[in-house]
């Protein structure tokens, strides 16, 4: 039997190869970062997008996620005495917890007044602590 690719499977199967041959560490289409998600990528495609406004954690709320927030948040005590970010540990990890909603939060889930982020990118952030929280 002769497997006839119509245009649509051909542009599908396409996708497919491209996308599983990317290793880059950006947003895909689904809202999520990729597996190998570094914290420049987090900086700039969830911090800045979603927390760094000038109402928020741009402006005077502790704390400030603008351009670099690496060392404001990674081994850095948040107003309840956790780390924001503790490396290798999400569960201890004061920013994970908030962004996740976590019962054991003080406060409302992150982004305030925006849809919770996706799975994918929680997955990515998650990893990202997991394999140390790194500055890359």
């Amino acid at each position: 039997m002769k497997l006839k690719m119509t245009p649509f499977l051909t542009m599908l199967a396409l996708i497919v190869l491209l996308n599983s041959s990317c290793g880059e560490d950006f947003i895909s289409d689904a809202g999520g970062i990729s597996p190998n998600a570094t914290f420049s990528s987090i900086q700039t495609n969830v911090l800045t997008q979603n927390c760094a406004s000038s109402s928020c954690h741009g402006g005077t709320i502790n704390p400030n996620m603008t351009a670099s927030a690496y060392s404001r948040l990674v081994n850095t005590a948040s107003s309840q005495s956790v780390a924001y970010i503790t490396p290798g540990d999400p569960s201890n990890s004061y920013l994970y917890q908030k962004l996740l909603g976590s019962a054991n939060i003080v406060g409302a889930r992150m982004p305030k007044g925006r849809a919770a982020l996706a799975s994918a990118t929680m997955d990515s952030i998650r990893a990202w602590i997991m394999a140390g929280a790194l500055n890359n």
